[in-house]
């Protein structure tokens, strides 16, 4: 993206600024190029989402994937998180869940760290799965599986999605 750029004034004793002349100082925003390095995976192609995971390593991805789990007799999104390792992809963790049946996550920065925002409905199918609110939780990644963070600045954040 290129921009150009314009000075703003204003008037002695105003507090409301106008647009000045254009500056002779356009501007380039960059935006890195997306980490495609999971696409190894060989279920690439079953992930709805996937982020990359610095909190659990530099090659380290977040997924979410639509399948069965007998825990709770339903086709969901479940969470998983992999290593990429060269052309081989590793498994770290493969859950069902998190606190409660998922509706939608991703990954979050809040102050430099790598936060999960889950999106969560509040039952179980067959308990009373579409009643009750939904529920935004933040988690982070303690190295065997994520963790509920209590944090309010995260869950203010997680919220504002």
């Amino acid at each position: 993206m290129t921009c150009t750029t314009t000075a703003t004034v204003r008037r002695f004793g105003s507090l409301d600024p106008r647009q000045g002349a254009p500056l002779d100082a356009p501007c380039t925003f960059t935006r890195p190029s997306p980490d495609r390095r999971w696409q190894v995976h060989r279920a690439q192609d079953r992930f709805e989402v996937v982020q990359p995971l610095p909190s659990a390593g530099p090659d380290v991805f977040f997924a979410l994937h639509r399948a069965y789990s007998a825990f709770d007799d339903e086709v969901a999104l479940r969470p998983y998180v992999f290593r990429v390792e060269g052309e081989r992809t590793v498994d770290l963790w493969r859950g069902t869940s998190l606190a409660f049946p998922i509706v939608a996550a991703r990954v979050i920065y809040v102050d430099g760290r790598a936060l999960l925002c889950a999106l969560h409905r509040g039952h179980l199918r067959g308990h009373d799965a579409d009643r009750g609110p939904l529920r935004r939780l933040v988690y982070d990644w303690n190295g065997f599986g994520f963790t509920s963070v209590d944090d309010a600045r995260a869950v203010d954040v997680c919220r504002s999605l």
